[in-house]
């Protein structure tokens, strides 16, 4: 089974989610470990949300990490590479910071919460368990402004340094 690595931003709007997409540069990424990793950019309807999945292929067509097992060294610097490459690109793209989205990089993030939870419960982030976690202004109010967030341009985030965080 292969675990896919990609980064998800999810949208409570379509036309921002469209948007979005339109604005993320999803060109070729040079690595200096993997060489050109590719990026397949898309939308998809989901639940009651728009979801954009940014996902990296190596050369050869795979996955970054997309053999099931945990990733090995060398995976795991391409991954970060590449993952800091696309916080980058997304610093560069942030939708307004009223909309009501968040993004993540990750193994198998493409399921990890309609926004609506955000709004009804809400996620407990105040320990921040997800490093990478970028929510909107809108988003981050809604969950109670947890502390240990930091400013990512319009938005806020818990800091993401590689793929073992």
């Amino acid at each position: 089974m292969a675990y896919v690595w990609l980064m998800v931003a999810r949208f409570a709007v379509r036309d921002e989610a469209i948007s979005f997409t339109q604005s993320f540069d999803c060109s070729d990424i040079g690595t200096s470990l993997s060489g050109t990793v590719s990026l397949s950019c898309g939308v998809e309807a989901e639940e009651e949300d728009w979801t954009v999945y940014v996902v990296p292929r190596v050369a050869s067509g795979e996955y970054l990490n997309g053999h099931g097992g945990p990733a090995d060294d060398s995976e795991e610097a391409a991954m970060r590479e590449v993952g800091l490459v696309l916080y980058d690109r997304l610093r560069a793209s942030l939708p307004s910071p009223e909309s009501r989205w968040y993004a993540i990089v990750g193994t198998e993030v493409g399921d990890w919460m309609p926004i609506r939870a955000f709004e009804l419960d809400g996620p407990d982030l105040k320990e921040c368990p997800v490093p990478g976690l970028i929510l909107s202004k809108a988003v981050y109010r809604a969950v109670g402004s947890p502390s240990c967030f930091v400013p990512f341009g319009s938005a806020d985030w818990v800091p993401w340094t590689g793929p073992r965080d």
